[in-house]
């Protein structure tokens, strides 16, 4: 879809997946659905001069895949994947969610450190590094790509793993936005999935925050690597007027007595007793984990805000600020 064409304003505005729509137009928005379709794309970009960024789930606050000229090479149709349960392998398209992906391992028992938040796509994840599940035990999610098929700027489709175009494959992992070449696949080695998922939840006034932060910073070293420590701060948490402190750990373990021997830890608290809620040694699954995540921080619909508010026009971020007008939308933007 070029510039002028119908459907182009709706492909470019659906790229984002943040309710704040940059004002970067490219001149071409090409949706692939095969290495055919890029390999033609990066031609076409090559033979009329133009810069390509490319998008997998669109799921970047900055959306730095969304530039002005140039074009937008859009892979999030390519979402295939298989799975070799023998070799403990995988090889998926860089459209893949993490959360769907995962879903897929469970027949299995296989588990792939995916993202945290439901929407986000593996290829610009992994081409980040990829701080997933349980990488504070697994390392972050590039550490088990064993190999990916990559698009080079001169149109030509070339394997890359520790041996062949070893360069490449070096660069992929962490380069993010950047990596000079398409990704069309990534071959990827998998984890025995954890026996037990549990977590327990804590939340505290905002008037204890230091007091819980200075907690946390004593205690994280001490903390076993599968447990996943994680603080939010937010407004009208669990049906509670006002800002709060969210403490939460999710613990991947082989039993539900390990689970419980973590998530000990968070009672150490010196102001657990402040705690306006506490439900501790929840047994849960991923998609709990991810829904529970997406329910409370990522509302369908609405985004993170930067706004002026107030008699001073002081800055203030605003959560949740939705797409929808505030007469239309129940969840109006709170200053």
């Amino acid at each position: 879809m070029w510039r002028n064409d119908a459907g182009y304003e709706h492909a470019r505005r659906g790229a984002v997946s943040n309710g704040r729509k940059p004002n970067r137009f490219p001149d071409v928005i090409v949706r692939a659905h095969s290495n055919g379709d890029v390999v033609a794309a990066v031609q076409l970009a090559k033979e009329r001069g133009l810069k390509i960024g490319i998008r997998s789930g669109g799921h970047s606050w900055a959306a730095s895949f969304l530039r002005d000229r140039g074009m937008l090479l859009d892979l999030s149709q390519m979402n295939g994947f298989s799975i070799d349960v023998s070799t403990r392998t995988a090889t998926i398209q860089p459209g893949l969610k993490g959360a769907d992906f995962n879903r897929a391992l469970l027949t299995d028992r296989l588990f792939f450190p995916s993202g945290h938040c439901m929407a986000v796509s593996l290829g610009g994840f992994l081409l980040q590094g990829g701080f997933g599940w349980n990488s504070r035990l697994w390392g972050p999610a590039c550490c088990s790509i064993l190999g990916m098929d990559i698009v080079t700027a001169d149109g030509e489709l070339v394997h890359a793993n520790e041996s062949e175009n070893a360069d490449l494959f070096w660069a992929a992992r962490g380069s993010g936005p950047g990596f000079f070449g398409v990704v069309t696949r990534f071959h990827l080695s998998l984890q025995p999935r954890p026996q037990v998922m549990m977590k327990s939840d804590y939340v505290y006034p905002i008037e204890v925050l230091d007091d819980v932060l200075r907690w946390i910073r004593t205690m994280q070293p001490s903390l076993p690597l599968n447990m996943e420590p994680l603080l939010f701060v937010r407004r009208d948490m669990f049906g509670r007027s006002g800002p709060a402190a969210l403490v939460t750990a999710p613990v991947m373990a082989d039993s539900r007595e390990e689970g419980r021997e973590a998530l000990a830890l968070l009672e150490t608290c010196p102001v657990l007793g402040k705690a306006v809620m506490r439900e501790v040694d929840i047994v849960t699954e991923l998609d709990g984990l991810l829904q529970g995540a997406e329910d409370l921080l990522y509302p369908q619909d609405a985004h993170y805000a930067r706004t002026t508010c107030g008699p001073t026009h002081r800055p203030t971020t605003c959560f949740p600020a939705c797409a929808k007008s505030s007469r239309q939308c129940r969840r109006r933007p709170r200053t």
